[in-house]
């Protein structure tokens, strides 16, 4: 299976999209469905078929010229791990080809322990060793931190406590399966582009408000990471000079502001919360 690019791999990823959520669908249909032309949906198709992601199924009714062949994710034997990393705990899921999640798990977490790779990979490990899928695709980790290449997985994060954490190569070996490993926002904006209020948008923006602060820039229909990996950190963008400490270290950043720590504590000072209470769903 060749490794494509960032932008290409993209692509292949809303093609099985597509399929997984309108079913059996032609070449033409994907190309206007997607707004991609006819000749890159007949080398991204005939790629994943080659791969064994896709098949061809019967041909579509004639509407007077030649029947249209249809193509069909190749259903059962595929699948793939995602894996969401917090602080104080970890989320994994299991899904099929068509982004169907068919088994999830959550599992306490102490990423400053001195432990926390180990546990990782152990708890990532275990999971994937009980896929309901004959064939794994690989291992998709988000996070809060930056992830200069998603490829190599080396991770820095004030939130998790981590600095050049080699994340990626401790998942590669322990679980055999190829890793991608991004700042957990810009995964959400590429999900956003696949399945979510994003498709069919070129340029978005995606913000969360949390423990910490994120944008994920959408720009040209792919995910913009900029030259260090973190365009969409703007939660350490300083915004009072002599504001409130951040947990990066430095002072008046909007995270310290806004964030949930600072929420709570400014909703407690304020009578709105209880002194003991803080953020409910």
């Amino acid at each position: 299976m060749a490794i494509p690019s960032a932008r290409t791999d993209a692509n292949r990823a809303a093609i099985l999209a597509h399929i997984g959520a309108h079913g059996a669908t032609s070449r033409a249909d994907l190309a206007r469905g997607l707004g991609l032309s006819p000749a890159l949906i007949t080398k991204l198709t005939r790629d994943l078929l080659a791969d064994g992601l896709l098949t061809e199924l019967e041909h579509s009714p004639s509407r007077g010229g030649r029947p249209a062949q249809l193509l069909g994710l190749t259903t059962g034997s595929f699948g793939a791990i995602g894996v969401k990393v917090a602080p104080d705990h970890l989320t994994l899921v299991e899904v099929g080809l068509g982004g169907t999640v068919t088994r999830t798990a959550t599992e306490q977490f102490d990423a400053t322990h001195t432990m926390a790779l180990a546990r990782l990979t152990d708890t990532v490990s275990a999971f994937c060793s009980n896929s309901s899928h004959a064939n794994l695709l690989g291992v998709g980790v988000g996070l809060p931190g930056n992830v200069l290449e998603q490829s190599e997985g080396v991770v820095d994060s004030t939130q998790l406590g981590w600095s050049q954490l080699p994340l990626g190569l401790a998942l590669r070996n322990a679980t055999g399966l190829p890793v991608l490993i991004d700042n957990n926002v810009n995964a959400l904006a590429l999900a956003e582009s696949l399945f979510g209020t994003g498709r069919g948008h070129e340029n978005f923006l995606v913000v969360t408000i949390g423990t910490g602060i994120g944008a994920g820039i959408v720009a040209g229909g792919a995910v913009v990471r900029g030259h260090s990996g973190n365009a969409g950190e703007i939660g350490h963008l300083p915004m009072a000079e002599n504001g409130p400490r951040c947990q990066c270290g430095a002072l008046g950043c909007l995270e310290a502001i806004i964030g949930q720590s600072a929420l709570i504590a400014t909703a407690r000072q304020e009578g709105v919360i209880g002194a003991d209470a803080g953020i409910t769903a």
